[in-house]
């Protein structure tokens, strides 16, 4: 007998996904077409939109649907550098995809580095903000591969003081549904005035 214990990676599907996803192939149908069963099917994802919006506080307007954390990264930092960005400052513990991008993206990308535990170290940032020059600032909220939950409620607070943007990898609805420290952190998707707030699959595009 043998039991799965990295739910940090990824996790098994839930039946209610499993179902959900099931009855969303058998409507066969673009979205995108007028016709009746174009309708029936966007019906579906318009309502899929909604639920999500609800769980994180958005409107569904904000919810755009993405293959998944790597377009939703990319989509998000091309979004605020195209706003206009000095820097992009990257957590030294951050996903392959923010890396990537960021050097695709910027001749000016800083290394954030953390702790013994993997926590980014909030004074390091604070310095790096008072040099000045509008930053996009990249931290993953919890860490798939060592769990370490950061505190991205305080350093949102800081890079919107700074006038920057910061770019979040969230790692689940559990996280922003049974966390309140994290399902408030102005660097995340509840506070689109100035910051960007993408998951594995959801994506606050810059308005």
């Amino acid at each position: 007998m043998s039991a799965y214990l990295d739910y940090n990676a990824t996790a098994p599907i839930r039946p209610e996904a499993r179902a959900a996803t099931l009855a969303a192939l058998e409507v066969g149908a673009n979205p995108s077409s007028i016709h009746a069963a174009g309708r029936r099917a966007r019906a579906v994802l318009e309502k899929a939109r909604g639920e999500v919006a609800a769980l994180v506080g958005a409107p569904a307007s904000a919810v755009t649907f993405v293959s998944g954390g790597v377009e939703a990264n990319a989509l998000a930092m091309e979004s605020a550098t195209e706003s206009g960005l000095d820097r992009i400052i990257v957590g030294a513990t951050e996903h392959d995809s923010i890396w990537a991008t960021a050097h695709a993206l910027s001749a000016n990308v800083e290394i954030w580095p953390v702790d013994e535990r993997g926590v980014a170290d909030l004074d390091w940032l604070a310095d790096a903000l008072a040099r000045g020059g509008r930053a996009l600032v990249c931290l993953m909220a919890a860490n798939n591969e060592t769990g370490v939950i950061q505190p991205v409620a305080q350093v949102g607070r800081m890079v919107r003081a700074a006038g920057g943007w910061t770019n979040d990898f969230f790692a689940g609805e559990g996280l922003a549904r049974g966390n309140p420290i994290l399902a408030s952190a102005p660097g995340m998707r509840a506070f689109v005035e100035r910051e960007l707030w993408p998951t594995l699959d959801l994506q606050q595009p810059l308005t």
